[in-house]
């Protein structure tokens, strides 16, 4: 809930470090900055993530905030948008779209795709190791996000994709050598 404060007097809770400023700080201004990180990171994990690594640059920064030069949101929207650009930009970024890539491809097997059933299908699934069997069943069958995935299983999300991923290429690997292709 947005509580009202005037700019200098946030500046100053921040610039002492206290609690209280960051929780003002945070409640005034994350849902905007959210908003705004949602713009160009469209995964709400990681768009939560960089929303948080903002938060911490503003606070570590604030001393290098000039109210003679601008307001503090807009010094404070730059640092938000130069976390997105930053990630964007990231070779960790750009090795997640080539991933992304090659599941979109994959994906277009039509089973699933359609998510329809085919026992063919469903007996190459049933061939994997549980890890991969697990994760194919609740990302596809059961419309689980991978997030809520990984929080089921109590995994990283960054293993329940890789797993993902590699099922998938298992699955589109065994399709082929089928002749289902």
């Amino acid at each position: 809930m947005k509580q009202p404060i005037s700019e200098t007097d946030l500046v100053s809770l921040i610039q002492s470090q206290r609690k209280e400023g960051f929780d003002l700080l945070y409640s005034n201004y994350s849902s905007a900055f959210y908003t705004v990180i949602l713009r160009s990171i469209t995964d709400p994990a990681v768009a939560e993530d960089k929303l948080q690594e903002a938060f911490v640059k503003i606070w570590r920064n604030i001393d290098k905030y000039d109210p003679e030069k601008g307001r503090l949101y807009t010094w404070m929207i730059r640092i938000v948008r130069n976390v997105c650009v930053d990630h964007l930009r990231s070779p960790d970024h750009k090795q997640q779209q080539a991933t992304q890539e090659k599941v979109d491809n994959i994906l277009t097997i039509p089973a699933l795709k359609d998510r329809e059933v085919d026992y063919g299908l469903m007996s190459l699934i049933g061939r994997l190791e549980p890890k991969y069997k697990e994760v194919i069943d609740m990302v596809f069958y059961h419309n689980y996000s991978h997030a809520e995935a990984a929080e089921v299983l109590g995994l990283p999300l960054g293993t329940v994709k890789t797993r993902v991923r590699m099922a998938l290429i298992m699955l589109k690997s065994s399709l082929t050598l089928t002749g289902h292709e």
